[in-house]
């Protein structure tokens, strides 16, 4: 399937470009948005100063970027050795440098070129770690980071379609391959490795879109009756207890969530606080950067580092 065009949410956007098929194809994409809605577009690749091929592999890059005359920049991570969860240390890192060069550009979205099977692979990696609604919700259209924006238009295509798009619509037809995808010590090339395996019985990207998206629509519903008892029983200093407290588990961990405003926090730590605080011999509780002390109402102030966490 040709991929004709894209719609981006942002008139002022940044693409993540490795090189690859999947990110070539985006960005070809995007600048053809670009150019249409005059908007302001750069490619920027992450070098994560992993493979010594890297550089190579976007400089052969940026030379296709300047046939189309399509603006680009390169960051780097500079890191010492790393030991253990690489994809997931680089994954952070590429984030938080794209996300400051947006912030000192004046660029408000970041937009990255996932695809259904990263989907797939996603939802597998989380659902075998006994994530629950919202880790299995997997990759969204738009999330943000902070105040930037992540969009992924090409969510509901396969790497076949940008490949053949690539060829056919740029007349594209060499691209960079890592070879980390290829590496089974990453758990994302073990479970692509399995999908075959797994569509022979029906579980493939199509009918893990559909779950997914059902997933979506449960956590969105949820999101919305926890934001609606947010603003009913914190005041930005107080827990009202005596709402806080009949108020369903799921609730009450959405809410603490919303209060910490943190990303990382682990379901274990969030269910531990929202059973903790209704119960009558609660004292108080250090979490995510904030004291909760037990009183008439619950008590929210940032930590004193000097002060014992739990």
């Amino acid at each position: 399937m040709i991929i004709e065009n894209i719609h981006i949410t942002s008139k002022r956007f940044i693409t993540a470009i490795s090189g690859g098929s999947d990110s070539l194809c985006l960005t070809m994409l995007a600048n053809d948005f670009a150019i249409a809605n005059n908007a302001k577009m750069c490619a920027v690749f992450v070098n994560h100063m992993l493979r010594e091929e890297s550089s190579r592999e976007i400089e052969d890059t940026i030379a296709v970027l300047q046939k189309y005359n399509i603006n680009y920049h390169v960051l780097y991570w500079h890191h010492d050795n790393i030991i253990g969860s690489i994809e997931n240390k680089a994954r952070i890192a590429r984030y938080q440098l794209l996300y400051q060069y947006c912030k000192d550009q004046g660029y408000d979205a970041i937009v990255t070129g996932h695809h259904k099977l990263d989907n797939w692979e996603t939802f597998f990696m989380r659902l075998s770690k006994g994530s629950g609604l919202t880790g299995l919700t997997a990759i969204k259209n738009e999330r943000y980071l902070h105040d930037i924006k992540i969009i992924r238009p090409l969510l509901h295509y396969y790497p076949n379609d940008m490949k053949e798009t690539l060829n056919k619509k740029f007349g594209i037809t060499k691209f960079v391959h890592d070879s980390m995808n290829d590496d089974l010590k990453y758990e994302r090339v073990r479970w692509r490795r399995s999908y075959d395996d797994l569509a022979k019985y029906g579980i493939d990207a199509d009918s893990i879109e559909k779950t997914v998206e059902r997933l979506q629509l449960s956590d969105d519903c949820l999101n919305e009756v926890a934001k609606k008892y947010y603003s009913i029983c914190f005041n930005g200093q107080y827990i009202i207890k005596n709402i806080f407290k009949i108020l369903h588990l799921e609730i009450r961990m959405r809410i603490l969530k919303m209060i910490t405003k943190s990303d990382i926090i682990s379901y274990e730590l969030l269910k531990r606080a929202a059973t903790l605080f209704v119960q009558s011999d609660f004292t108080s509780f250090n979490m995510c950067g904030y004291v909760f002390s037990n009183g008439k109402n619950i008590k929210v102030q940032k930590e004193n580092r000097n002060e014992k966490k739990h």
